[in-house]
């Protein structure tokens, strides 16, 4: 995302690259079903591995959203913000502060956190 945005359309830019990523992870997966849309016992566990790997990249796309939507909308890091949700039910999040030395860029702009990818690598190495 692009730092310059409105609140809005950092929400939007959000949305949309999430659609992206859960589309993209829904064809790969696809591509471990058979003909009725099951998941063969021997495709088992490559389809878990995969499914694996783009939880962890869902997780770092999370992580970079609530820093962009925290910058975008200057909620304070480290301290409990309180957001309305459904049915007016009260949350609390906190959005701890991340050093640079944690993060890298992405190629869509936004922070992702490598350290769960890699570890991941390092322990199927």
């Amino acid at each position: 995302m692009t730092r310059n945005l409105t609140p809005v359309a950092t929400v939007h830019a959000a949305i949309a690259a999430y659609r992206a990523m859960d589309a993209r992870h829904r064809v790969a997966l696809n591509t471990y079903t058979d003909e009725d849309g099951d998941i063969p016992e021997n495709a088992m566990p490559a389809y878990n591995e995969a499914r694996f790997t783009y939880a962890l990249e869902a997780d770092e796309h999370l992580h970079a959203v609530m820093s962009e939507l925290t910058d975008a909308f200057g909620l304070p890091t480290g301290q409990p913000v309180t957001v309305l949700g459904a049915w007016y039910r009260k949350f609390e999040v906190t959005q701890p502060p991340h050093p640079q030395s944690l993060t890298a860029p992405t190629t869509n702009g936004l922070a992702a956190r490598p350290s769960c990818r890699a570890a991941h690598r390092e322990k199927n190495s």
